[in-house]
């Protein structure tokens, strides 16, 4: 897939959904950037020996005088952590609405400019596309866009988002580790993008292909009778065998490519993830970071391993 401006322009209506989308995955990165911080720091003050205070009071008093990190206590650590876990929760369930409503918008905007464009046309639309490209077209083509609007933008635009923000984050607990990872991440997207670029032939041919298979059944099966009067019914299952045999074989080298990118994908984020992790790991053995600290980047480090908190 690669980025289209006319198409998205068409789709007006789905930009609003893809930036909802790309802002609720955004405020689950930093819910989950702040309930990590906050245990990292509560980890800081075990290994400094802090304990709870249970002498002469109830527990909700021990948590309360329990400093986590300047100004916040235990309880109002613990309080932050339920509140993001809820706008977490939350923030998933509006990604999924969202993504949802951003492909189904696109989808019904195109059918609605196809049906209105063979309107136009009238019965001569058959001398500009052929019937069994527009069928292909308006239902299977169509359909393929709902991860193209619902995931595939979304997704680009926010790996590059993120790593922003985590930059930010982490500078203040390691700025040697938060500079890998600003560095690696961005990889991602970009390799992807490389990896499209190469492929965008095979995809073409992938799709070519399939609207010779699928106008070729049609025209097969509107002429059946005539091909069994004439005998010729056997030749043209021959003939559809071996098509639907290279649509198979360029079907694997379109599934092939996807398996590459993907492995170039994680090669990037998890190398990018390790050498973070080994520079920390560094810091920490001379002492410049606390365990709680180490703690934080090696849990950003694997997060960013499974592609950005997803």
């Amino acid at each position: 897939m690669m980025m289209n401006k006319r198409l998205i322009a068409m789709c007006d209506e789905s930009k609003k959904y893809m930036g909802l989308t790309i802002l609720c995955s955004w405020v689950g990165i930093v819910c989950n950037i702040v309930i990590v911080w906050l245990i990292g720091q509560l980890i800081n003050r075990m290994v400094e020996g802090e304990a709870l205070n249970m002498t002469g009071g109830s527990i909700g008093e021990a948590l309360s005088s329990y400093p986590l990190i300047g100004p916040i206590s235990l309880a109002t650590g613990m309080i932050v952590v339920m509140i993001a876990l809820v706008v977490k929760w939350v923030s998933h369930y509006l990604y999924g609405c969202y993504s949802y409503q951003a492909s189904a918008n696109a989808r019904t905007t195109l059918r609605r400019l196809i049906y209105q464009k063979l309107l136009r046309l009238g019965m001569a639309y058959q001398q500009v596309e052929k019937t069994s490209g527009i069928v292909q077209l308006s239902i299977e083509g169509v359909e393929q866009l709902e991860i193209y609007f619902g995931k595939y933008i979304p997704q680009f635009f926010y790996s590059l988002l993120a790593p922003i923000t985590l930059f930010v984050c982490l500078s203040f607990i390691s700025f040697k580790a938060a500079l890998v990872f600003m560095l690696g991440v961005p990889l991602i997207p970009l390799s992807i993008v490389a990896i499209m670029k190469v492929a965008k032939r095979i995809l073409k041919a992938y799709w070519n292909n399939y609207a010779n298979l699928g106008e070729t059944f049609l025209e097969n099966l509107q002429g059946l009778t005539t091909l069994k009067v004439y005998n010729q019914d056997e030749r043209k299952h021959q003939e559809m065998n071996e098509e639907a045999e290279g649509f198979r074989q360029i079907t694997m080298k379109v599934l092939s490519m996807q398996l590459n990118s993907i492995n170039v994908m994680d090669l990037i984020a998890f190398g990018g993830s390790a050498i973070g992790t080994i520079v920390a790991l560094y810091e920490f053995k001379r002492g410049m970071l606390q365990v709680g600290d180490l703690i934080v980047i090696i849990t950003t480090a694997s997060r960013i391993g499974t592609r950005l908190f997803t």
